[in-house]
């Protein structure tokens, strides 16, 4: 358990995802000075992407405990409509990494170093014109790029802070200033350097979320040989009304999908590569199937096992009723026929110990849910231990929010994969016992 944190000093959050920006907000309510450093350009981390999340349906960036969830009521929070930018006990610092920490007692003193904007987001107005006269035009990673977006652009639809961003990888700067010369606020300075922040805190939260695991390796499921293989995230993107479709479902040819196969625990519980559960894969793939289904398209998932704990066992039922069909077995290839151009599912039936023939349109992989890129500069950094698989470790324990090191916690699937309920449930065990201690210094000076 930690030691008291020094009263006084402010905290540090890494990570601008579900977690981080809950725990950033409780502890500013509480009156605690934040500040909350991502190294995106908008806040939201894989919320982003997911468009809807469950057990609600809901928009993913609108969140509740699990335990207001399991009972179907109880409080909601949007965080685009948090105010997170305008809090004066929150500093917000996107494009933002730690590159050096020292422990000096109970406290730490960091070092922050935030890579430019090109745009005041204080002075940006959103009039669009930067946009609007770019010339470059590059893919979106934000869609997987399936549209593009210009050099200068708005993170995402509701990007917090709402200001657009430069590219500094695609723009031409001086070359071409277009964007400078029609901004009515003289918002944009291509001339912006990066920058270091020096600051000593009393608690570090680690709350870095996770990456989705890429199959490429995995050459039997086609990933990245054939367009119609995809992830689940990729498909969240798909089905978003704001995603690059527009939530039409279509093939890059621009060809209606008639017919989806899902193919589960991708690169999970495989003991080449991570031979952990995901925990969550099941459940979100069964929310898309019925997404689809809904659509009226054809929707085939294949498993090993169905895990949706909880409540979650909903989704398994009403995907039934609503007419998906599950196949147990294993996906032993994904081929295209070169004569109809067709792409082709091979998966062996274990209750028939048939070799079928899965003829699609689409094929969705459940990847494995992964730790997030420079976790381990992190805990190199900051002397963290991490376990087998590239995560903070868990002990089990339903709210274990505690690291090796005295008042660095972690929340969120930083830890572990686990759903959006849950990590705002450990991320306000983290705000309460960063309080309990400061309330405690307090007590015994």
């Amino acid at each position: 358990m930690s030691e008291p944190s020094t009263s006084g000093l402010p905290i540090i959050v890494i990570g601008g995802g579900i977690a981080g920006i809950h725990v950033a907000q409780e502890l500013a309510d509480f009156g605690i000075q934040v500040y909350l450093i991502e190294k995106e350009p908008t806040l939201g981390g894989k919320a982003l992407q997911l468009f809807r999340f469950f057990p609600t349906d809901d928009c993913a960036l609108c969140v509740s405990s699990s335990d207001r969830l399991f009972s179907r009521g109880g409080f909601r929070k949007c965080f685009y409509r948090c105010g997170i930018t305008e809090h004066p006990n929150i500093r917000l610092l996107t494009q933002t990494k730690l590159v050096a920490a020292e422990k000096l007692n109970k406290e730490f003193k960091v070092l922050l170093e935030r890579n430019p904007r090109f745009v005041d987001e204080k002075k940006c107005i959103m009039c669009d014109k930067c946009r609007d006269i770019c010339p470059v035009e590059v893919p979106n990673p934000l869609n997987f790029n399936l549209d593009t977006r210009k050099a200068v652009y708005l993170p995402a639809s509701q990007a917090i802070p709402y200001s657009y961003v430069i590219d500094p990888n695609t723009c031409l700067f001086e070359e071409c200033a277009k964007c400078v010369e029609v901004c009515p606020t003289n918002a944009i300075d291509l001339k912006e350097e990066r920058s270091t922040i020096e600051e000593t805190f009393g608690s570090i939260v680690i709350a870095t979320g996770f990456e989705e695991f890429d199959p490429s390796p995995l050459k039997e499921y086609g990933y990245g040989i054939f367009d119609e293989v995809i992830t689940q995230v990729e498909l969240a993107r798909l089905v978003d009304p704001q995603g690059p479709t527009k939530g039409k479902f279509l093939k890059k040819d621009g060809t209606p999908i008639k017919k989806v196969t899902m193919l589960q625990c991708v690169g999970s519980r495989d003991k080449r590569l991570n031979s952990y559960c995901s925990s969550i894969c099941c459940t979100y793939a069964l929310k898309h199937a019925i997404l689809l289904r809904e659509q009226g398209l054809d929707v085939t998932l294949t498993y090993m096992d169905i895990r949706t704990p909880f409540i979650y066992e909903d989704y398994f039922s009403h995907a039934r009723d609503e007419g998906v069909k599950f196949i147990k077995g294993r996906v032993s290839n994904v081929e295209r026929d070169p004569l109809t151009e067709k792409v082709h599912v091979y998966v062996s039936d274990i209750q028939t110990e048939e070799l079928l023939d899965l003829e699609t349109d689409l094929v969705v992989l459940s990847a494995a849910l992964v730790s997030s890129k420079g976790t381990n500069q992190l805990a190199e950094l900051l002397g963290l231990e991490l376990d087998d698989y590239g995560f903070f470790p868990s002990n089990g324990a339903k709210e274990d929010i505690y690291t090796n090191i005295n008042n660095v916690y972690v929340c969120g699937a930083a830890q572990e994969p686990k759903d959006i309920p849950s990590s705002i449930e450990q991320a306000n065990a983290v705000s309460m016992a960063i309080l309990r201690r400061i309330a405690l210094y307090r007590k015994v000076m």
